[in-house]
Formats: C-alpha cells, sequence, structure tokens
C-alpha cells in the first residue's frame, strides 16, 4: 500500500515539475515574441490582449459570470470555488491583420502563446486556486511616412516598437455560502517595451539623420477583487452574476534613453556622428487605470447558456513616467452563449468597445463576432483531453482623419486536460 501511495505521490511531484518547466518555456517564449501588428499598439502600455481563455473568446469574450466547472475562468477568480477537479490548459494564438488607409494598404500577421493555467482544489466544494502565465499587452508596429516640409524634399519619419508585458497571477475563489463566493487575484506584471523613431534625409546630405531609443522595463505585483452569485432555478436551470474590480496600480518601471544623429554610407551601413541625450536606469512608475467588470449568465440544465459581460476602464488616469497620453475611458459589451452536445461545445457571440485611442478627435471601436468549437473527450484514455477553436473577426479604427482602419481574424488553439492529477487511487 505504501508503494502504492507513492507512486500517487510521484505522479504529482512529476506533472507540477513539467509544469514548472512549461512555464520556463512559456516566459522565455512570451519575452522573445511579439503578437501585435497593429500601428495603434504605440499608445499606453501597448494592445490589451484577452484575458478570457479560448472558450471565453469563443462565446464573444463574457467571462465574468460563468462556472463551466470543465474549464477555468481566468476572468473571474470568484468562480473558481465551483471547480473541484484539476484543469489544465495551454493555447496558442495567431492573428492575420489587413491594414488601410486612405491611400494605402498591407498585410500582416503574428502568432505567440495564448496562455498557460493550472486550476485545483484546495479544499473540495470550499476553496479552489489557478496559477498560470499570460500576455497583457504586446507592442509590434513599424510604420514608415514620407513627407516634405519648407523646401526639404523626401523626409522620411520611421517609427517602430516591440515588446509587451505579461503576468504569472496566482487566483483564488472560496464559498462564502452555497450560492456566494468571493474571489482574490494576484499577479506579478512584468516586461519590456522598446520605442524607436527616427527621421532621415534619404536625398540630402545637408542634414544628419537623428534616432531616438527609448526602453522600458516595468515589473511589479497587481490585484483584482471577484464576486460570484448563482441562483439555482427549476429543472436544473440557474442564473448567475458576476462582478470584478481592480484600484489603479502603480508599476516600479525604469527608463533608458539614447538619442543619437547618424549618417549613411554607400552600402548602407549606419554610421553615428554624435549623442544628442543619453539617459540610463531613469526610475519611475507606470499608473494602470481601474477598470469593472460585470455579468450575468443563464443556464438550461448545462445543455446550453447565454451571457453578457460590461466592461468600463477608466483610462484617462494612465501615466508613464509622469507623462499622460492622448487615451480615453474605455467600455465594451460582449453576448455570447454556448451550445452543448454529447461531445462537442458550440459556442458564438459579439462584441462591441469603445477604446481608449482618442485619435484626431475620433474614438476608435473596435467590433466583431466570434464562433468556436470544443471537442470534448476526444480520447477514452485518462487523461480526458478537450481540443478548443476560437476564432474572431472583427475591425478597429477608420480610414477617415488619416487615420487606419484594421480587418483582423483571430484564432486560438486551445488543449484542456482534466481529472487525474490530483484523483487518490482506489483499491478494491
Amino acid at each position: 500500500m505504501k508503494f502504492l501511495i507513492s507512486i500517487a505521490d510521484c505522479r504529482i511531484n512529476r506533472t507540477l515539475l513539467l509544469f514548472g518547466f512549461l512555464q520556463a518555456l512559456a516566459v522565455s517564449v512570451l519575452f522573445g515574441q511579439t503578437s501585435s501588428v497593429s500601428p495603434y499598439s504605440r499608445y499606453g502600455i501597448g494592445e490589451i490582449k484577452s484575458q478570457g481563455l479560448s472558450h471565453h473568446r469563443s462565446a464573444g469574450g463574457i467571462g465574468t459570470a460563468w462556472d463551466d466547472q470543465g474549464h477555468i475562468n481566468t476572468i473571474n477568480s470568484a468562480t473558481l470555488a465551483f471547480d473541484t477537479i484539476t484543469i489544465f490548459e495551454v493555447g496558442l494564438d495567431a492573428e492575420w491583420v489587413q491594414l488601410s488607409s486612405s491611400n494605402s494598404s498591407s498585410n500582416a500577421s503574428s502568432g505567440t502563446l495564448g496562455y498557460f493555467s493550472l486550476a485545483f482544489p484546495v479544499i473540495k466544494n470550499k476553496w479552489s486556486s489557478a496559477i498560470g502565465l499570460q500576455p497583457v499587452s504586446s507592442t509590434g508596429y513599424n510604420v514608415t511616412i514620407n513627407d516634405n516640409y519648407e523646401g526639404i524634399e523626401n523626409i522620411k519619419y520611421i517609427y517602430e516598437g516591440k515588446g509587451g508585458f505579461s503576468k504569472f497571477y496566482f487566483n483564488n475563489g472560496v464559498k462564502l455560502h452555497p450560492n456566494l463566493s468571493i474571489g482574490l487575484s494576484a499577479s506579478f506584471m512584468f516586461g519590456t517595451i522598446d520605442y524607436q523613431k527616427s527621421v532621415e534625409f534619404p536625398t540630402n546630405e545637408d542634414y544628419f539623420n537623428s534616432r531616438y531609443i527609448e526602453g522600458i522595463t516595468a515589473n511589479d505585483f497587481q490585484f483584482d477583487a471577484g464576486l460570484f452569485y448563482t441562483k439555482n432555478l427549476k429543472n436544473q436551470n440557474k442564473l448567475s452574476f458576476g462582478a470584478v474590480a481592480a484600484i489603479p496600480t502603480k508599476l516600479s518601471a525604469r527608463q533608458n534613453v539614447y538619442w543619437f544623429n547618424y549618417t549613411k554610407n554607400i552600402f548602407g551601413f549606419e554610421i553615428i556622428k554624435d549623442s544628442v541625450q543619453t539617459l540610463s536606469d531613469n526610475s519611475g512608475e507606470i499608473i494602470l487605470p481601474m477598470y469593472y467588470r460585470f455579468g450575468v449568465m443563464y443556464s438550461k440544465a448545462n445543455n446550453w447558456r447565454l451571457g453578457a459581460d460590461f466592461n468600463y476602464t477608466d483610462w484617462t488616469n494612465f501615466e508613464k513616467f509622469g507623462v499622460k497620453d492622448s487615451l480615453a475611458n474605455s467600455y465594451s459589451l460582449h453576448m455570447g452563449g454556448e451550445y452543448s452536445k454529447e461531445k462537442f461545445s458550440f459556442r458564438a457571440g459579439g462584441y462591441y468597445e469603445k477604446s481608449f485611442l482618442d485619435l484626431r478627435g475620433q474614438q476608435l471601436t473596435d467590433m466583431g463576432f466570434t464562433f468556436g468549437i470544443s471537442i470534448v473527450k476526444l480520447f477514452s484514455i485518462k487523461p480526458p483531453v478537450n481540443i478548443n477553436f476560437a476564432f474572431m473577426l472583427g475591425q478597429r479604427g477608420t480610414e477617415e482623419s488619416d487615420l487606419i482602419k484594421e480587418q483582423y481574424t483571430r484564432f486560438t488553439f486551445g488543449l484542456t486536460i482534466s481529472d487525474i492529477w490530483f484523483m487518490k487511487p482506489k483499491y478494491d
């Protein structure tokens, strides 16, 4: 008997060791890749990434009031209290974008790790936790503008950026009542964003080219709290409500600046002439705004469910080293649902957002619809494996006022593995 128990313990240790190894691998992937290709990612901390997993994304982005025990809810930690099994989820993201303005268009694509999460009961039916890693924001753009100025022909402005922020999180959900739970999410945010601005004079040797490089690295803790309440109705139906809130967060940050003039030789190699400004390890803060999420969901006997979320973020208080950006308060509405039958779950939804981008007198919108499918218990052997597909088709921005319109397709491939890690062996 002692020998058999030690085998079970080793299985748990191997699982945690594998999870730790994959976490380390995921960090290297997140540091080495940029998942955004949007010129708008130059504002704020970059393009804000979805905090939901594949099942949330395919259902319009809802999740605040969703307590699906077969998947992890990373949006509202209070729902974890209703999870009774161990679940592991991993997802990969891909994106294809068509960028268009009033006089040009181009295409771009990207791919990266989407998320990585492990949830498990601490005290069954009382307290469950989740740990994981996922991106928070992404910056990735390369924009060139050609212009003329007071007799100086062919001036080239080049804007480039890459990087982003990610987070390790430790989420907890605790039941206060059979139908009521609270949650707390503690996240360690980290990352680096590099910005580069260049002015070049390709046909004029009377002027030096100039380049400004700024690198910002930040890391600190962020917290949010959640509530979840579910009301049982007749015939196994239920109505659920959820809420999540976070106060403003100050991230400790460091700034490095290098500004210099340069020329190019006949082979195109750059030759630095002199430095204009150098700033190393300047300490400061990045102030992230408070946000709120509210959600409601109606579920019918575990066959289908419909829900809606409303999100609000106060981006007007955003600051980076004491400087505000041209950001507006954002809000979004998400609606979606799920229908489950035998070994398949089908999901669909839509969303509309007034983004934080307020440019040239216009607050840009982001809207689209989503759909997806989960193939449930694809293999008969344990651990049960679900394969998840999520698609998002949307549009952000406009071609008016010399702005850019983005038409995008986003795809998430996810795997869900559950049931086996912390199950106690049974003996006859």
